[in-house]
């Protein structure tokens, strides 16, 4: 009776069919492993269905990677772009203050020139005129302490120096003009000069450094630069030399100082201005003003401009002793890097040299 229930259940009832198949299922199912493979069987015919739903979460899957890594991509470009142009104009406005306290030194120089070219005629015209009051600055022995302190020892100076002695390769058999060194200082150049067999004269006004040359065996002259130059004969030297000199004049008297030289200086000789760098930002706004007795920095352009403009020809400028290695800004951002190292760390001196036609 139960067999027959189980069959009328199906649908149809009791047919031979129904029948039939109960009885199959019964006898089915106490066969040992068959309703194991009938279980795994099922499992299978639905395996397609499965693979297909995986499928599709696979794909929706890497679409929304694809998405997120464009939105990332799209992120990052223009995060990048925004900083790249904050750089330049950062740049450009570095650039453009540059150029502005350029244009303002400029400006201040020749009033000053101005002003002091007048003095005299206004002097003459309210009937005031005096005797020049000479400025001693700062006393020489303390000056020369000054110099050991702030522009280092002999032999640190003469390193520097070495440098210079390609400009003055003389042949040996032809007689050779003296060199003329302004501001001798200690005589770390004339030095340098006399080891090469190259006649070498120093002038000076600081009564130390001349008392120092002259315990060394040194030729030095005790006395103004531009009045030594004047006294000379035209075409009388073989080259000229100045070293951290002409930051201490007035823009008159370095232009004098010029025209001296280009008419002492032989044909093919050689002068040689060397003075701070106020290209580097460091030098030029603080470590020029450590020395009280410069005037102003003078920009690499200016001078070249003032030698050509005086008669000297091939002139260069010569970038020299860059700042402190250690100090240099590191890191991958070479936009914002490598602008700034040369700005705060670039060479802290320039030498300018010209050539008499």
């Amino acid at each position: 009776m139960n067999f027959l229930t189980r069959a009328r259940q199906r649908p149809g009832g009791a047919t031979l069919k129904n029948v039939s198949l109960t009885l199959a299922h019964a006898v089915a199912v106490r066969i040992p492993g068959v309703l194991r493979l009938r279980q795994q069987l099922a499992v299978l015919g639905e395996l397609p269905q499965r693979l297909s739903a995986l499928e599709w979460h696979i794909a929706d899957g890497q679409a929304r990677l694809r998405n997120i890594g464009v939105q990332v991509q799209n992120q990052t470009n223009q995060s990048l772009y925004t900083h790249g142009l904050a750089i330049q104009q950062n740049e450009q406005y570095l650039i453009e203050r540059m150029r502005r306290l350029e244009h303002v030194l400029r400006e201040q120089a020749l009033t000053i020139a101005g002003l002091q070219a007048a003095r005299p005629a206004v002097e003459r015209a309210v009937g005031t005129v005096q005797a020049p009051v000479e400025d001693i600055g700062m006393p020489a022995d303390l000056y020369l302490e000054f110099e050991a302190s702030f522009r280092g020892s002999p032999e640190l100076v003469r390193e520097r120096l070495k440098r210079n002695l390609d400009y003055f390769q003389f042949d040996p058999e032809q007689p050779s003009l003296p060199v003329l060194d302004l501001g001798c200082g200690r005589g770390e150049w004339l030095q340098l000069l006399k080891e090469e067999g190259i006649r070498a004269i120093g002038v000076d006004s600081n009564t130390a450094m001349i008392e120092s040359c002259k315990q060394a065996g040194l030729e030095v002259h005790m006395g103004d630069a531009l009045q030594y130059l004047a006294a000379l004969p035209a075409n009388s030297l073989g080259g000229l030399t100045a070293f951290h000199i002409i930051e201490h004049l007035p823009l008159g008297v370095l232009v004098r100082l010029i025209d001296e030289a280009r008419r002492v200086v032989c044909p093919g000789g050689v002068v040689i201005f060397e003075t701070p760098n106020p290209e580097n930002l460091i030098t030029g706004a603080c470590n020029f003003y450590v020395d009280p007795t410069h005037r102003n920095p003078l920009p690499p352009a200016l001078v070249a401009f003032l030698l050509k403009a005086r008669g000297f020809e091939r002139v260069e400028i010569d970038p020299r002793h860059p700042g402190d290695p250690s100090l240099l800004l590191q890191g991958t951002d070479e936009a914002i890097n490598v602008p700034l190292n040369r700005l705060l760390f670039g060479p802290q001196d320039y030498a300018a040299i010209g050539y008499a036609p």
